[in-house]
């Protein structure tokens, strides 16, 4: 396999390769988020994707990780996937057999060594794990040269799989150092570990290879060779050692597992005491070599000295941590349940692949599955459940990814993109399943999703949840599904999945409650772990623990975590009724413990301990607050000093109060509170939240603005603006909880994006002025220049004969071209500022410029007329909602109404005139993609992208109907022209034949009418089959009497249905060409005009006319602009708004296929446009998160005669035109 030095895998880059052999390979990594370096195996594709290596390395590596002693190498992660098997494990540069190459070990140095490997042995094996595999190779060493045990159980599922894949290597070990019975493939017990140790004591002792006959010797004699002959007896080579240690030597190794050493400390001992009795006999030239008597004392008091030793007795209590499948040996009292719920399993009822486990919190759900269920079915508790893959997971907030990286864990050769078919095919799960697992009848895929509730209370997108939910449902409903699903549930959540049909069936039919333990039962929970390990309770104990206990639901975390106190606190091998009573008994146990620890630390890690629960907790709406799993890079990053927030972790860690895994997909260390109990029973945890709620409310919500911002490459798109970034930084500013980094920058973005607009809103405001002052310049230079005319005139007018009357008439006349000369030049101002979209200085001028005279010039009217009816910007709607989507206007233009993507704030209604913000619509949880005023202004319709459309009273904000026939995202809502039905409209229904795209309602009931189907997409395949599917309907309209309806979709077609019938009347593609051929040309919108026998389509750039008679005849325009997103008709017939991709809107004159304006003012795409009733405003809506209010009256409509000088009596217009 290729070097993969450099690679990143997860979160670890692959710095050098250390060594690589048969099996795989391992590397120096290192580890960013924890800054330290690490040793990598990674097991080769060949081996990890078999399918016994699948079964059991989960189960293993989980063994192995648990073995906590100061000389095992600890195991910091493991995973696997189709790439191979990982490792991850304290980084050791040396290992014995390097260090065996100087010759024989000095006594003391072995003495040292075995006392190590031998305590460690003594834990692995109390834990009921056997190594298999000890030889020099798997005993590493550090610099002060202390050893380590390595390679716990791996190796022998390798061995395992390469002898079934026909190796001539059997299931054996290292053959000079494993144990007959291993050779033969006995049942590996802690006495082959004996033996292993034994004969590498044999080694370091005389640096010579034991059974040196079986390098060339085939397997088979290898074999029978091994089970009868003993090692070399030790004086061959150590003549000069003491027969005491060929005594230590024979029995560790002898060929009968019974006659051996019972564990390692009796080896460790006897080897010891050997070293003590070779030294008081004060041999001459004795192995120690001493140089006098009181030197071989020294030596012998150094090596009697007694090491600081754990208690290696491991606690056989959980603590508040779930029971695992490694904890089977300990789980007790739920034998019962167990044995229900594998009968259950095995049922040939309905559904019976689904079980549903539901108790309170802290009933042991998790744990009867982990540690009763598994273990029952992996030991054949069903037929060939022996055979199963087994998979855990969590929804998270991302279900589908969780799903995704379970699957990985077990999959061989998964199907490509797997992630997007789990997440966008509702059969993506069953369908996936046969490319996961191996081609035969006996495998099938056991899936435990645990914390089921969190799929309700961590998942923001209801659709992803909706989504998962149906995946779930459809590949328990196949018949050829080789799923088994089992999910446990909180009781104050049962209630959610009934919200879905789906779900509702399930749970119905297959649930499983679990009870409180019984008096015996709890008797044998407490008793039983004690027992296995030699621990008794007082009298009187087990009694007293019962009473406060029984009955009581949840109970039972509090229950282990006083046990595992009890143990801790035990007078050697008794669990006393003094230490219950100190602790404050099984209420008071665990709350008294959180309080002695948060005491102890320094007001700095007392601190750091409140941001840390605070950042752990998901709060609870209408129910309990839950625990909430946080990556440790998260916590780390809100302390300014990062060794006080991990040393608060490291000891609430070591208090059992947190618990640590790693994130399936990045494989990042996550932190999670233990169990909920804490959370009820701390009285300073409850305190700290009931303080900082709302603060912790707007955290999560800056926390998933940021996650945003930061998935869009930091778009600056995606910063807070107007009063939400207003609301957030006053927040910031007063709150005493820290922010991460992230939430830190994103926040300081978003206030520098503030300044940046508003440095450019300065800038246009003195460009403004700056043009108002040359206007003011050019009309005082004007106003001099004929303030001179007119004197000149004077002057003129005085040298004529007839100076009194004509210089009179001159002085009547030079007045009058003075004021006339001020008006063209205040109307010359305002036409100039007009083309220089300077509106407001325009409208100034030209009043003014019709204010000097009685009778002002043609040219002034025209000019007043031009820029005071001209359409333009009437009030902008700003700062309240972001992602804007959808807007509609009431018919008598007094409220408008928006719809967006906001996460806070999904619908808005403001008040037109003033453009104060009304109130808002709470109900939606998707994105919003549509909203309608009613005819009569009384009602709103609006949809989602979650499928749902709501009904709402216009004048309340209350909702009156839910309409949620809808499975997929709801483009377009709207009213019939009597407002007595409703209209929407989805997406495609993938492949669920019976979600509709076109449904028909009744306002008043809130129930279907009809549904329309049609738009049918066919596709064909490369196997020459015909894939068809419903195409996203995405346009719209009703006739303006309701008796016709025109929608339009994706895939470029366009239906005219008849209303009352539901039957089609029409059908036509747009952009089809004359051979036949389409161009696909999404319609994105759909209009009626006013006389219904007109209709209008916009695809991509252009818009087409339909003539909707017997002619069906059409005429298609091209805008100057980009794509079009929305058209309107306007009341009159003759005009057609449109909106662009380029932020433009464009106002045609639809009978002679022209733009007449092209108004500016949006700086993002048009999203929709809407008109008043009586056409005389409309309204738009913009991504760049705003809605314009605009003025609509057309100029030519003002064209002033203004020839005649006398009044006017009378007009007409010619009949003709």
């Amino acid at each position: 396999m290729d070097n993969l030095t450099g690679k990143v895998i997860k979160s670890y880059e692959l710095r050098n390769l250390i060594g690589a052999g048969g099996f795989g390979a391992v590397y120096l990594a290192h580890q960013d988020s924890v800054e330290r370096e690490v040793a990598i195996k990674i097991i080769w594709p060949a081996f990890a994707n078999h399918p016994n290596f699948i079964r059991r390395f989960e189960s293993e590596a989980k063994l192995v990780a648990r073995l906590e002693h100061p000389h095992i190498v600890p195991l910091y992660d493991y995973w696997r996937d189709p790439e191979g098997a990982y490792l991850v494990m304290r980084l050791l540069r040396g290992h014995l057999r390097q260090a065996m190459q100087a010759g024989p070990w000095a006594l003391e140095d072995i003495a040292r060594l075995l006392s190590q490997i031998g305590a460690a042995l003594t834990i692995a094996h109390r834990y009921g794990a056997v190594h298999r595999d000890i030889k020099p190779e798997n005993i590493l060493l550090d610099e002060e040269g202390n050893a380590y045990l390595a390679d716990f159980g791996i190796a022998q599922i390798l061995r395992d799989v390469h002898s079934e894949d026909g190796s001539e290597f059997p299931s054996m070990g290292s053959p000079a150092y494993a144990a007959p019975e291993q050779l033969v493939g006995e049942t590996t017990k802690p006495q082959a570990d004996i033996y292993s140790l034994g004969v590498v004591l044999y080694e370091l002792l005389t640096a010579q290879p034991p059974f040196p006959e079986i390098a060339d010797i085939s397997v088979s004699k290898l074999v029978a060779y091994r089970q009868q002959t003993r090692l070399t007896p030790l004086d061959r080579s150590r003549p000069d050692l003491p027969p005491l240690f060929n005594e230590i030597i024979q029995r560790a190794t002898t060929l009968d597992p019974d006659a051996r050493y019972p564990d390692a400390l009796t080896l460790t001992a006897a080897f010891h005491e050997a070293i003590t009795l070779s030294i008081r006999q004060a041999l001459p030239g004795g192995p120690l070599r001493p140089t006098d008597s009181s030197a071989r004392i020294a030596v012998a008091d150094y090596l009697l000295t007694p090491e600081p030793q754990l208690d290696i007795l491991p606690n056989p209590y959980k603590g508040l941590r779930a029971f695992q499948e490694v904890d089977a040996a300990n789980f007790y009292g739920r034998e019962l349940l167990t044995d229900q719920l594998v009968k259950r399993l095995g049922e040939r009822a309905e559904l019976a692949r689904f079980l549903a486990v539901v108790g309170p919190s802290g009933s042991g759900k998790s744990s009867v599955i982990k540690a009763g269920v598994i273990p029952a079915l992996r030991m054949g508790g069903l037929p060939n459940s022996e055979h199963w893959f087994y998979v855990e997971m969590v929804p998270g907030n991302h279900p589908f990814q969780e799903l995704t990286a379970a699957l990985l864990s077990v999959a061989v050769d998964p199907p490509e993109n797997l992630h997007e078919r789990l997440r966008e095919h509702p059969r993506g799960l069953v369908d996936s399943l046969p490319e996961i697992l191996p081609p035969d009848d006996k495998t099938e895929l056991f899936l435990f999703i645990d914390q089921f509730e969190e799929t309700f209370t961590l998942v923001e997108d209801e659709e992803e949840s909706r989504r998962f939910l149906d995946s779930l449902y459809i590949a328990m409903l196949d018949p050829d599904s080789r799923l088994r699903l089992v999910l446990t549930l909180r009781a104050d959540f049962y209630d959610r999945p009934l919200l879905y049909p789906h779900m509702s069936e399930l749970l119905r039919k297959r649930t499983e409650v679990v009870v409180p333990l019984t008096p015996d039962e709890l008797e044998r929970a407490i008793v039983a772990p004690a027992h296995q390990i030699g621990i008794v309770p007082e009298p009187g104990l087990v009694a007293d623990i019962i009473a406060d206990v029984n009955e009581q639901p949840g109970a039972l975390p509090l229950l282990q975590y006083l046990l595992s106190e009890l143990f801790e606190r035990r007078s050697g091998n008794l669990l006393t009724l003094a230490t219950y009573r100190d602790i404050g008994g099984v209420r008071g146990a665990l709350a008294s413990r959180a309080e002695q620890i948060f005491s102890g630390l320094t007001f700095d890690q007392q601190e750091a301990t409140r941001q840390l629960f605070l950042r752990l907790i998901t709060l609870g709406e209408g129910t309990e607050d839950t625990r909430r799993r946080t990556l440790l890079d998260e916590l780390t990053s809100v302390a300014e000093d990062r060794l006080t927030i991990d040393s608060v972790i490291d000891i609430l860690g070591k208090s059992r109060l947190l618990t640590f895994d790693r994130d399936p997909i990045t494989r990042g260390p996550t932190v999670e509170v233990t169990h909920e109990a804490i959370l009820r029973e701390w009285v300073r945890l409850r305190t700290w939240l009931d303080a900082s709620r709302e603060d912790v409310r707007m955290q999560r919500s800056l926390a998933a603005l940021t996650a945003e911002w930061l998935e869009a490459q930091r778009d600056s798109s995606f910063l807070l603006r107007g009063a939400r970034l207003f609301q957030f930084e006053k927040w910031a500013d007063a709150t005493d909880l820290a922010l991460t980094r992230q939430e830190s920058e994103f926040l300081k973005a978003s206030v520098n994006e503030r300044r940046l607009r508003e440095t450019q809103e300065i800038q246009r405001k003195e460009r403004e002025e700056q043009l108002e002052r040359r206007a003011r310049t050019r009309l005082r230079w004007i106003v001099v220049l004929m303030t001179i005319a007119t004197i000149i005139g004077f002057i003129l007018t005085g040298l004529t004969f007839d100076r009194s009357r004509v210089a009179e008439t001159a002085r009547a006349t030079s007045d009058a071209n003075a004021i006339l000369s001020q008006s063209l030049a205040l109307q010359a101002s305002a036409s100039q500022a007009f083309d220089d979209n300077n509106g407001d200085l325009a409208v100034v001028l030209a009043l003014q410029a019709n204010e000097t005279l009685a009778q002002p010039p043609n040219q002034s009217q025209r000019a007043l007329a031009e820029v005071a009816f001209a359409p333009g910007t009437r009030r902008v709607f700003a700062g309240q909602l972001s992602d804007i989507t959808s807007m509609d206007i009431s018919p008598d233009g007094s409220r408008i109404v928006a719809g967006s993507r906001d996460p806070f704030t999904r619908m808005l209604m403001w008040d037109a005139a003033s453009g104060e913000a009304l109130f808002t619509f709470d109900g939606h949880r998707g994105d919003l993609e549509d909203v309608a005023f009613s005819p009569d202004g009384r009602s709103i319709l609006s949809g989602d992208q979650n499928g749902l459309a709501l009904l709402w009273d216009a004048a309340t904000g209350a909702l009156v109907h839910t309409l949620d026939s809808h499975s997929t995202s709801v483009n377009r809502v709207m009213f019939s022209p009597d407002g007595r039905q409703a209209l929407t409209t989805a997406d495609e229904r993938g492949d669920d034949p019976a979600a509709p795209t076109i449904i028909l309602w009744d306002v008043a009931s809130g129930s279907e009418i009809r549904r329309f189907d049609g738009h049918i997409q066919t596709t064909a395949l490369t196997d020459g089959e015909l894939q068809i599917r419903h195409s996203d309907v995405l346009a719209a309209a009703f006739s303006p009497n309701g008796t016709r309806l025109l929608t339009g979709a994706r895939d470029s077609s366009i239906i005219l249905w008849d209303v009352t019938t539901g039957s089609e009347l029409w059908r036509v593609t747009v952009g089809a060409d004359g051979d036949g051929g389409t161009e696909a040309e999404s319609v994105e919108d759909l209009a009626f005009g006013p006389d219904g026998l007109t209709a209008a389509s916009a695809s991509r750039d252009e818009i087409t006319l339909w003539t909707l008679d017997d002619s069906m005849g059409t005429r298609t325009f091209t805008g100057r602009s980009g794509n079009i997103n929305a058209i309107a008709f306007h009341p009159n017939g003759q005009w057609l708004l449109s909106g662009t991709n380029d932020n433009l809107i464009d106002i045609w004159d639809i009978t002679g296929s022209e733009v007449l304006y092209q108004l500016e003012g949006h700086t993002g795409a048009i999203t929709s446009v809407a008109i008043t009733r009586d056409g005389q405003l409309f309204a738009s809506s913009s991504s760049d998160n705003t809605v314009r209010l605009w003025n609509f009256t057309d100029p030519r409509a003002l064209h002033h005669l203004a020839s005649h000088e006398a009044r006017i009596t009378g007009l007409a217009f010619d009949p003709l035109n």
